[in-house]
């Protein structure tokens, strides 16, 4: 299956990308809702494919899942995520196998971002764009393969989205609720989308947070040499600082989620999509998860953790500013600049080692 795989990515990638852009295409938009069909067929192909056994952390996962047996050994897991070990208590319950379980929940974890996104997108053409875009992103990967407890919380942070933009609230915080009990760092999520819905953020906000956002790690590294007498509650932070993790990639995806940053504020202030108000509730919780990884930095293990979370809203918030008018390319322009930077994207994202390595390539 994995040499099958190996060959596959690559028509995967290209295919993805042509429905990314679809939308753009004279004579084209009007089958949007086929391209919907033949992405979710080329997604699933690609997930059931894969290798469960492949990524890092799968023997763990594993031994988590079989020491789920009873439905008391819910609440004695030591990371204490126990709609995280719901989930694996069920699939114990079932009959499956540790191997077949990690290949439906990661279908589980696709289904629920397709029904968010589909929430937030209403136009068809613009859900396909938004879709085949997340799967080009090293995240779903990652994520919804490897770091699953955190890809479960993330995928009912999307779809608790679409049930704030859908205006069902009580089910959008009962995700919040489910994702914080799903990994630990959504309880920071959560609080960003109560701070983002009950205080009303004046619009110069935004603007000087940009301005101010890059100077934030100073005041985390002065935090860090006060942090032994700021007791208990930054214990978690000072473990993760003490973790030995380097990874310099982190840093140019941070400079990547900034710099879009302040491309979707010049779209949101500028040429008025701030007027959307999907795209401006999506905007002020991106723009908040980007401060907290930039605030993060000096941790690099921590400041990861939330840049996976910022990182699955880029393509939503480039979907809304690929199709908005007024624009600052036309169409063509568009289609084109879009189609070979995402080509090129997707193509690193599925040769990286660490993304094929979770894959089982």
């Amino acid at each position: 299956m994995t040499d099958v795989l190996a060959v596959y990515v690559y028509p995967f990638v290209l295919f993805s990308v042509f429905l990314a852009f679809m939308g753009m295409v004279k004579g084209l938009k009007r089958y949007s809702l086929v391209g919907i069909l033949l992405m979710v067929e080329l997604t699933l192909v690609l997930l059931l494919l894969r290798d469960p056994l492949s990524p890092l952390d799968s023997v763990n996962y594993k031994v988590m899942f079989n020491d789920q047996d009873s439905f008391q050994d819910i609440f004695e897991v030591y990371h204490g995520n126990y709609f995280f070990s719901f989930t694996q208590y069920l699939g114990n319950l079932s009959g499956l196998t540790a191997e077949q379980f990690s290949i439906i929940q990661t279908i589980g974890f696709y289904i629920l971002t397709f029904i968010g996104l589909r929430l937030i997108f209403s136009s068809n053409k613009l859900f396909l764009t938004a879709l085949s875009l997340f799967v080009l992103t090293s995240t779903f990967v990652l994520l919804y393969t490897n770091v699953i407890r955190q890809g479960l919380a993330l995928a009912l942070i999307i779809l608790s989205i679409g049930f704030f933009i859908k205006n069902y609230r009580f089910s959008g915080y009962l995700l919040l609720f489910l994702a914080i009990f799903s990994h630990t760092s959504a309880i920071i999520i959560m609080a960003i989308f109560i701070a983002v819905r009950f205080f009303k953020i004046p619009k110069a906000f935004w603007f000087w947070s940009l301005i101010l956002v890059p100077f934030s790690p100073l005041v985390f590294l002065i935090m860090m040499d006060s942090i032994t007498l700021l007791g208990p509650l930054f214990s978690k932070v000072e473990s993760f600082s003490n973790k030995n993790y380097n990874n310099a990639l982190v840093y140019i995806k941070v400079a990547i989620l900034y710099i879009s940053l302040l491309l979707f504020y010049f779209f949101g202030a500028r040429r008025s999509l701030f007027e959307d108000e999907r795209y401006f509730f999506i905007f002020k919780i991106f723009s908040l998860i980007v401060s907290v990884v930039v605030f993060t930095l000096p941790v690099l293990l921590l400041s990861s953790r939330y840049l996976y979370y910022a990182s699955a809203f880029l393509p939503v918030l480039y979907t809304f500013v690929l199709y908005h008018k007024p624009n600052i390319f036309n169409l063509t322009t568009r289609f084109y600049m879009g189609f070979i930077v995402t080509l090129i994207f997707g193509m690193f994202v599925y040769s990286f080692k660490s993304v094929r390595i979770q894959l089982g390539i």
